[in-house]
């Protein structure tokens, strides 16, 4: 047992001494070196590229990058393996297959390399205003022309029993050469965002990060959006915020000047409430430094009495809308050098316009509509083929209009042009703009059906006859609704993207719905009616609420065209689906499906659908109206907004005083009651319209009358009598300066 003891023992340590003398050791040899060789290469590559790249040189596309990327890459992984193969295994010596390999293998491709990057890039041609620079720096150029020559020359001539020292040497010259040169254009970022106190702000760094990637109606493309947290999260995030903490921030910059492809770096700085400072490198020069201050977005000053909770309220709000106008300052500063990014902005080329288009299409940052109306015109202004902005511009243009419905034709052409902004001069659609042309073909479209059932709602016999202009408008909307649903049909995600082709899907039964709808009304005028509903348009399974609403419209247009008396009975369940707030209800109230069954007598069972918002004071139960309430009934005017369509001008208004049987003046009165009613958002509403009937006040002229002599003493009767009635929270009387400051400094002018 003794003997066989031991001689396990020795066989035991025999193997070991075996396995660390033949198999250990020997991968310690190997793969110290290597990682340190591999390790030095990458950092070399990493701190190279600020003198390589260009500062403003366009970035090559994804695929120009990777097929650089990956052979210097490949380049350094086999320069650092050669370092300890040689030494330790000699696996093969230098012959005439490597001067063949040497120059079809490394002086071909690197002098492909710098041919390419010495050229401009071709992208600037087709975006005015670039620089469209070379990629490769001309002192870089000229160092790695001098250096290929030496090895080369040395290579072939000179130094030939050093052939392999020189072909290792070469291939980790052009492994660094190529990485740098195709990392150091690869998009990404690292953002950091201080206080005024100098100190790192976490949150504030995330939400720049995401009002970036929320900059447009889509995603920008290429942007793959990570926090990181850890130094583990940063190496493999493409677009990251610096870690808070001073080791992991001292890592994180370390990191960002040795490692190749982590190439943009954004530092944001909250100076106060009012100014924030964007200071924008790339590798390591500095592309932009710009400050950002209220009133370069359009913003006024902060109030100077404001007090808690309301203070902190609005610097809150203040200090997310200089954020985002930071997020667009990155972003169009990025988009200048990567068109991926420059797709997705639309047409816009300066970040004045990004912000306040961004700022003002956010409700929680933009509450007021004038503000906001404002904010979209001065960036249409300042950018006007910025398609985004100027979509956004006629929606809240349209929204404030009123004037009768004939002049909103005026908006249906505005998008028709917006639809040829979006066109290439061939008649397909500019990359990105897919959901642009999309949303304003689909508002053109509706512009002109609104348009005919107004002047139908507005026909006070049964011809059910258009006029020359509704025809027209009706024949256009035919047209164009066709087009519309045969192009969102053709949107493919692999060419279009993924969100356009997305978008797409919800617009084809819209569009399918309206031109049902078109064509049921183009039947009826040419009396081939009652004409048969297409059911087909309007199958799908599981309508989402707005879906549901047009739906119910179209329902609403059958019912009063059916002259068999046959009910589509999804008329009221659409309503009931689709109508969940008084906003909602308010909606189907003004709406022009509905002014039909007004006249048609054929809305009874939408009362109580309706009563939440009809359930307190009405327009026609005021003194004015008393008299005349069943007539305005029929034809439709049950809403502010009804009533100051049928009195905009004045041939509306002779018209309305012979249908009622009325004195001309009596109807001059209410129109300058629709005029009161419109100066203010918070006038819009019959109750605060007894109010000021109350006080005497019932046109434009009375309440200047009544505020410029003494505002506090008439703001003083009108909360008594609100009080006195229960009235004191509505928004004219517990906020009157939001309306004060509309109506200060007007004049009076007569009705035309």
């Amino acid at each position: 047992m003794v003997h066989l003891a031991a001689y396990v023992g020795a066989v035991g340590t025999s193997g070991w001494d075996s396995f660390y003398s033949g198999r250990l050791r020997l991968c310690v040899q190997f793969l110290v070196p290597f990682a340190i060789a591999l390790a030095v290469l990458v950092g070399v590559s990493g701190m190279v590229t600020r003198w390589i790249v260009f500062r403003d040189a366009e970035a090559w596309g994804r695929g120009a990058r990777g097929a650089w990327a990956v052979p210097g890459c490949l380049a350094l992984l086999a320069a650092a393996v050669f370092v300890p193969l040689f030494p330790l295994f000699a696996p093969f010596t230098a012959g005439s297959w490597l001067r063949w390999a040497y120059g079809f293998g490394l002086i071909v491709p690197a002098l492909a390399l710098l041919l390419v990057g010495a050229r401009p890039d071709f992208h600037s041609r087709h975006w005015p205003g670039l620089t469209g620079r070379r990629q490769l720096q001309l002192p870089a150029m000229f160092v790695l022309l001098c250096l290929w020559s030496a090895l080369g020359s040395g290579f072939y001539f000179w130094g030939r029993r050093e052939q392999l020292l020189l072909a290792e040497l070469s291939l980790a010259l052009f492994g660094v050469t190529a990485t740098a040169l195709a990392l150091g254009q690869s998009l990404r970022l690292q953002v950091e965002t201080l206080g005024a106190d100098g100190s790192p702000d976490a949150s504030a760094t995330d939400y720049v990060l995401a009002r970036i990637q929320q900059s447009d109606s889509h995603k920008a493309n290429g942007l793959g959006i990570s926090r990181s947290a850890d130094l583990s999260a940063l190496i493999t995030a493409d677009f990251s915020a610096v870690p808070v903490g001073a080791l992991a921030s001292w890592a994180a910059r370390v990191m960002f000047g040795f490692r190749p492809g982590l190439t943009w770096r954004a530092r944001v700085t909250v100076v106060d409430e009012n100014r924030v400072v964007v200071a924008l490198t790339r590798n390591s020069l500095n592309v932009e430094n710009t400050i950002i201050s209220r009133g370069h977005l359009g913003l006024p000053e902060l109030p100077a009495h404001l007090k808690a909770p309301q203070l902190e309220a609005e610097l809150g709000r203040a200090h997310a809308q200089l954020l985002t106008g930071a997020a667009a300052c990155i972003l169009v500063c990025l988009s200048r050098v990567h068109t991926e990014l420059r797709h997705g902005l639309c047409g816009a080329e300066q970040w004045q316009g990004v912000a306040m288009q961004m700022i003002a299409d956010e409700p929680a940052l933009v509450q007021d509509a004038g503000l906001r109306l404002g904010m979209l015109r001065r960036a249409v202004e300042l950018e006007p083929r910025y398609g985004t902005a100027r979509l956004a511009y006629l929606y809240a243009l349209h929204d404030q209009f009123r004037g009768p419905f004939q002049e909103r034709l005026r908006f249906a052409r505005w998008m028709d042009s917006l639809v040829a902004l979006a066109q290439e001069e061939d008649g397909s659609t500019r990359k990105g703009w897919e959901v642009i042309r999309m949303r304003a073909g689909y508002s053109s479209v509706a512009m002109r059906w609104n348009h005919c059932l107004e002047e139908l709602a507005a026909t006070w016999n049964t011809s059910r006859t258009l006029s020359r202009v509704g025809s027209e408008a009706l024949d256009a909307a035919g047209a164009r609704a066709t087009e519309l649903t045969a192009y969102c049909e053709g949107v493919r995600p692999h060419q279009d993207g993924r969100y356009a082709a997305w978008y797409a899907g919800r617009m084809v039964p819209l569009a399918a719905n309206l031109t049902a709808s078109i064509d049921f009304l183009e039947a009826a005028r040419r009396g081939e009616g009652p004409a048969e509903w297409p059911r087909g348009a309007l199958a799908v399974d599981h309508p989402w609420p707005r879906l549901a609403y047009v739906y119910g419209c179209s329902a609403a247009l059958v019912r009063d065209f059916d002259g068999t008396g046959r009910e589509p009975a999804d008329l009221l369940d659409c309503f009931t689906f689709a109508t969940a707030t008084d906003a909602d209800r308010r909606e189907l109230l003004n709406d022009p499906a509905y002014a039909l069954l007004r006249r048609a007598g054929k809305s009874d069972e939408l009362d109580a659908l309706l009563s939440p918002v009809t359930s307190g004071v009405q327009l026609l139960e005021l003194p004015p109206f008393a008299a005349c309430a069943p007539q305005l009934t029929r034809i439709g005017v049950t809403t502010v907004d009804a009533l100051r369509r049928r009195v905009a001008t004045a041939q509306q208004r002779a018209a309305l005083a012979q249908y009622l049987d009325l004195d001309p003046v009596v109807v001059t009165h209410f129109a300058e009651l629709a005029e009161l009613a419109g100066l203010h958002r918070d006038f819009d509403d019959p109750t605060v319209l007894k109010l000021l009937l109350g006080l005497g006040v019932d046109s434009r002229r009375a309440l200047l009358e009544q505020v410029d002599p003494d505002e506090a003493a008439f703001l003083a009767r009108l909360r008594t009598l609100a009080a006195r009635d229960g009235l004191g929270g509505l928004p004219a009387v517990a906020h009157p300066g939001d309306w004060l400051a509309a109506v200060r400094g007007l004049t009076a002018p007569a009705i035309p």
